[in-house]
C-alpha cells in the first residue's frame, strides 16, 4: 500500500486552538493480487486531534483491487496547544491462507502538525474611582497579559455613552507572547452626578496577528469602570483681583502645591467668563506642566483688558467673592433677556452697558482627581494717556504733525476728536487745527493728522481724546509741542555810500485777530525805521520802511528784529556795503591880495551819539598828484580854521544834526589856490570840502 501523491508525510500547518485543516491523500494497491485493510485506531494520533474518513476495522475492511485507489480524508483539530509532532500512520492487512487470517502492518506514511495557545486576560475585570472633581481626572493601571504563544492584537472599544468620561491608552496595540501591557484608564468626570456610574460596555477586541495566524477575531474582554463627578470644595478656589487702567497690564501670581509623593504633569484649562467673547486674562506657564512632587509651582496672571469696565467700590477694593461674582453673573445674564445690548443694558448715549469686570478662572487638575481653581476678577478703569509724541516747531509756520494709533480690536473703530491744551508756558495758547472724526481699520494702525503753529515761543502739551462711537471707551494721546523763533524770517540788502540814504520795504502780515504793534530795532545803529512803532491790523499786511544813512565805509551784516506782543519776534539778516564819499561840498573864496575873507562851512551829522570833530587844512588831490607838495604849500597856507575841533550831539530825530566851521582865507599872491577841509572823528566820521579862489 502506498500513498497517492508519493509522499512519506502528511504535513499540516501551525494552528491556533479551536482551528481546524483537511489533508485529502489515495492510498493505492501496488500488489498483483486483491488486498483488504482497515486502519486501525491510534490514541496518539486522536489525543492529539488527527482523524481521518472514511472509518475502518477489521470486521469492516477496505478490499482494493490491483491498482486500485482509496480516497481518504485527514484532519487535524487541536483542541489545546500541542507542541510540534511527527507519528506514524500503519494500515493492518488482511491475509487469508488456509482458512486462517493473518494481520501484518503496513507504514503508510507520518503525520506532522502543532498548534498554539491564545489567550489574553485583564489582570482585573472592573475598576473603581472613588469621587473626581469635575474636569480633573483619576488614573489606574491595569494589566493586558498574553499568556498564549502568539502575537496577539487588541482594540479597546470605547463606551458609547461615557466616552468623554473614561479614556483608555493605549487603546490599541500588539501582545508579544508571554507579555504584559499596562493599559492607563483616565475618569474624567464633565458634570457632577447624584450617584456613582456604572461604565460596563468597555470591550477589548483580541486579534491573533502573524503570518502564522488567521488574523481573525478569538475573543474579547470586558472591563468595568464606576466613579462619580463631584463639585470642587471652595476651601481650593483662590481669586485674584486686579485693577489697571484699560490697555494697560498688571501682572499677579498664585501657587498650587502637589503633595503627592511623585511627579504630576497637568494641563491648566483657563475659562473666559466675561466678556464672553475676550480673553484679558494670561496665565503662565502655558501647556504642559510638571509639579515635582511635595512642591509649589507659581503660576504667573497677565491682566490686559481692552476695554473698560464699570466703576464699583467692591471691585476697586477688592472684596468681591466667589459666590459674589456668580451672584453678578446671573444678574446680568437675567438682564440680558430685557433687552440689552451685547449681554449689557443700553446707557443714555445709546452706548453699550459696560461690564461690571472682567472675569475668568483657570483650572488645574491635580492627582487622585482633586483640583486647584483660581478666580480672575478684573476692574479696568478710564485710560491714562498711551502715547505721547514730541515736536519741535518754527513759530508761524504751520506744520503736519502726526499721531500714529494702532487699532486694538479686530474691528473697525470710528472716533469722535476732540483735544485740549492742558499746558502752555506762553500768554498765548498755539493754534490747532485738527479733524473731529478718524477711523482705524480692524486691527491695523493708522496716523492722525493735525496742524499745529503760533505766533511766539511756547511750549504746550496738547491732549486728544479719541472717543469710540460704538462704544463706551476713548483713547488718549499726548502732543508736546515745543514753538521757537526762526532763525531769520528773510534777508534785507542795503547799498549806499557814506551819508547817503538807502531804503527798503518789509512787508509784515498779522494772521491773528488782533492788532498786532511791532516795536523795530537793530544792531546796526545807522539802520532807521518808518513807521515805527509799526501798526498792522488783525488780517491785514504792514509795510515797514528800512532806512541806512551810514557814517562809515564798509560792508558788514546786522539784524534787524521786529517784536509784538502779539506775534512774538520777527528776525532779519541785514546785509549793507556803504563806499566811501568824494568831495562834500565845493567853498569858493575871493579876496584882493593882501585882504582876507571869511565864510561859515555849515554840515549835518547823522549819527545816534555825539561826537568832536577835529579841522584841517589839506592838499587838494589834483596840486598833489601834479606839482608834489612844495608847490601846494603856498596853497594850504593861504587858509585858515577859526576853530580846530567841534562838538556835535547826536541825531536823535533822524534828521540830521547842523554843525558850523568857520574858514578864513588870506591869499599871498595873484593866483588860484586849491585846498581840502578835512573834519575827522575818533570814531572814523569823516567830511571833505574843497576850497579855492
Amino acid at each position: 500500500l502506498e500513498l497517492s501523491p508519493s509522499s512519506d508525510e502528511i504535513r499540516f500547518a501551525p494552528l491556533i486552538k479551536g482551528e481546524s485543516a483537511v489533508k485529502h491523500v489515495r492510498i493505492v494497491n501496488r500488489t498483483e493480487a486483491s488486498l483488504e485493510f482497515f486502519l486501525p485506531a491510534s490514541p496518539n494520533l486522536s489525543s492529539r486531534g488527527i482523524s481521518w474518513k472514511p472509518l475502518s476495522s477489521e470486521t469492516k475492511p477496505f478490499s482494493l483491487h490491483p491498482r486500485q485507489e482509496l480516497p481518504l480524508e485527514v484532519s487535524f483539530k487541536p483542541a489545546l496547544s500541542i507542541p510540534e509532532f511527527s507519528l506514524p500512520l500503519f494500515a493492518e492487512c488482511l491475509v487469508k491462507r488456509g482458512g486462517l487470517t493473518y494481520r501484518f502492518p503496513s507504514l503508510l506514511c507520518h503525520i506532522a502538525a502543532k498548534s498554539f495557545e491564545t489567550e489574553v486576560r485583564l489582570s482585573q475585570p472592573s475598576l473603581a474611582f472613588g469621587p473626581i472633581v469635575v474636569n480633573s481626572w483619576a488614573t489606574q493601571i491595569v494589566k493586558l497579559t498574553n499568556i498564549g504563544e502568539l502575537f496577539m492584537h487588541f482594540k479597546f472599544k470605547t463606551s458609547t455613552k461615557y466616552s468623554q468620561m473614561v479614556s483608555l491608552s493605549p487603546s490599541e496595540g500588539l501582545l508579544h507572547p508571554h507579555a504584559d501591557v499596562p493599559i492607563e484608564v483616565t475618569f474624567r468626570p464633565t458634570e457632577v452626578t447624584q450617584k456613582r456610574i456604572v461604565v460596563d460596555d468597555i470591550i477589548c477586541l483580541i486579534k491573533a496577528s502573524g503570518a502564522s495566524a488567521s488574523n481573525v477575531e478569538t475573543s474579547s474582554l470586558s472591563l468595568t469602570v464606576t466613579g462619580q463627578g463631584v463639585a470642587q470644595p471652595s476651601d481650593s478656589v483662590q481669586t485674584l483681583q486686579f485693577s489697571t487702567a484699560v490697555r494697560t497690564q498688571q501682572t499677579k501670581t498664585f501657587q498650587v502645591k502637589n503633595s503627592k509623593k511623585y511627579d504630576w504633569s497637568t494641563t491648566p484649562l483657563v475659562a473666559c467668563e466675561s466678556p464672553k467673547d475676550a480673553m484679558y486674562f494670561l496665565c503662565s506657564p502655558s501647556g504642559r506642566v510638571t509639579i515635582p512632587a511635595n512642591q509649589k509651582v507659581t503660576f504667573q496672571v497677565t491682566y490686559s483688558p481692552l476695554t473698560m469696565t464699570r466703576a464699583s467700590s467692591s471691585v476697586r477694593e477688592g472684596t468681591l467673592s466667589a459666590e459674589e461674582v456668580d451672584g453678578v453673573n446671573r444678574k446680568e445674564q437675567r438682564e440680558r433677556g430685557d433687552g440689552a445690548c451685547n449681554g449689557h443694558l443700553a446707557d443714555k448715549d445709546n452706548h453699550p452697558r459696560l461690564p461690571l469686570f472682567h472675569a475668568a478662572s483657570v483650572f488645574i487638575p491635580l492627582p487622585d482627581g482633586e483640583a486647584a481653581t483660581c478666580r480672575f476678577i478684573g476692574q479696568a478703569t478710564e485710560p491714562t494717556v498711551e502715547q505721547v509724541v514730541d515736536a519741535s516747531i518754527v513759530c508761524r509756520e504751520k506744520q503736519i504733525q502726526a499721531i500714529k494709533i494702532r487699532n486694538w480690536i479686530p474691528v473697525k473703530q470710528k472716533f469722535d476728536v476732540a483735544y485740549t491744551i492742558t499746558q502752555c508756558t506762553g500768554d498765548t495758547p498755539p493754534q490747532i487745527q485738527a479733524p473731529d472724526r478718524f477711523e482705524l481699520p480692524a486691527s491695523q494702525a493708522r496716523e492722525y493728522r493735525f496742524l499745529a503753529s503760533a505766533f511766539k515761543p511756547c511750549a504746550a502739551v496738547v491732549q486728544f481724546r479719541f472717543t469710540s462711537r460704538e462704544k463706551a471707551d476713548f483713547y488718549l494721546a499726548e502732543a508736546r509741542l515745543t514753538f521757537t523763533d526762526p532763525e531769520t524770517v528773510g534777508t534785507i540788502a542795503l547799498e549806499t555810500t557814506v551819508r547817503q540814504l538807502a531804503k527798503t520795504k518789509v512787508l509784515v502780515e498779522n494772521p491773528s485777530t488782533r492788532k498786532a504793534v511791532f516795536q523795530c530795532q537793530s544792531n546796526v545803529t545807522d539802520v532807521c525805521f518808518s513807521p515805527s512803532p509799526l501798526e498792522v491790523p488783525p488780517g491785514a499786511t504792514g509795510a515797514l520802511e528800512v532806512s541806512l544813512r551810514a557814517n562809515v565805509s564798509g560792508a558788514g551784516e546786522g539784524t534787524i528784529v521786529l517784536t509784538s506782543d502779539e506775534l512774538g519776534t520777527y528776525k532779519y539778516l541785514l546785509k549793507y556795503s556803504v563806499s566811501a564819499g568824494e568831495i562834500e561840498k565845493h567853498a569858493t573864496f575871493n579876496a584882493p591880495l593882501g585882504k582876507e575873507v571869511s565864510e561859515t562851512l555849515r554840515f549835518l551829522h547823522f549819527a545816534k551819539k555825539p561826537t568832536t570833530y577835529l579841522a584841517t587844512i589839506d592838499f587838494a588831490p589834483d596840486e598833489t598828484r601834479g606839482g608834489g607838495r612844495s608847490k601846494a604849500s603856498g596853497s594850504v597856507e593861504n587858509f585858515f580854521l577859526e576853530n580846530k575841533s567841534v562838538a556835535v550831539s547826536g541825531d536823535v530825530e533822524n534828521r540830521g544834526t547842523e554843525f558850523a566851521v568857520g574858514v578864513r582865507f588870506a591869499p599871498s599872491k595873484l593866483a588860484e589856490t586849491k585846498a581840502t577841509l578835512v573834519l575827522r572823528s575818533a570814531e572814523g566820521f569823516e567830511y571833505k570840502v574843497r576850497e579855492g579862489k
